[in-house]
């Protein structure tokens, strides 16, 4: 229990980063909630190492999920909570987590948190930045505007983590691997309103699955 605490403030601190930079420095939502997207996700990537259990797990996953809930009826986190578009991303990712850590847990192979946290922390990330600056060839896609611009971000910055994990873990190298980072990026670019944030998980998991590495526990 002590380490759901300690974790639990070190979210905190992260927050209260966001917080500090859009308040006292003018830091736009957009940057400041992309700033607690990839934060959380990087934190997160430790749960392996100091909760034994899915259900410690959880109980941090729920107790943030609240406190989104929260802080978006209240609007006491504008930090994450002023963007200019309706999504529920923020109150998902914490169900993304759990549902990879449990998967992971359950199946018994790391692939299945470590991927799938890493791609939604980084990939997702790059997407949106990419796609905005460089907007190649822009989508309209159940309301939203995206670009191809940010969906080969999301596939080259997915093949370069997958290829890299592959390595160190010392699994085969197989060309079908090549379509998972597509695979990735076609759910991202349909998945609206913030909802990627649980699509990429379940795609991540299902595609180890498919092309057989999920297979055998790691």
């Amino acid at each position: 229990m002590l380490r759901v605490v300690e974790l639990s403030i070190l979210f905190l601190i992260v927050f209260a980063i966001g917080e500090v930079a859009y308040r006292l420095f003018k830091v736009n939502a957009e940057y400041t909630r992309k700033w607690s997207h990839i934060a959380s996700g990087i934190l997160s990537l430790s749960f392996p190492y100091f909760l034994q259990t899915w259900q410690m797990v959880g109980l941090i996953c729920l107790l943030f999920t609240i406190i989104l809930t929260l802080s978006s009826r209240y609007r006491f986190l504008p930090s994450i909570n002023s963007v200019d578009r309706q999504t529920f991303g923020s109150f998902l990712f914490p169900l993304a987590v759990f549902v990879s850590f449990f998967s992971s847990n359950y199946f018994n192979h790391s692939a299945f948190f470590y991927l799938s946290v890493l791609i939604l922390a980084i990939c997702d990330l790059l997407a949106a930045i990419i796609g905005k600056r460089w907007p190649i060839m822009k989508i309209k896609l159940n309301k939203e505007t995206k670009s191809l611009g940010g969906f080969f971000a999301f596939v080259g910055s997915a093949l370069i983590i997958l290829l890299v994990f592959i390595n160190l873990k010392l699994l085969v190298f197989t060309p079908i691997l090549m379509f998972l980072p597509l695979f990735w990026a076609f759910v991202e670019l349909i998945s609206p309103k913030g909802t990627d944030n649980i699509s990429i998980p379940i795609s991540v998991i299902l595609g180890l699955f498919l092309t057989g590495i999920g297979s055998t526990p790691l």
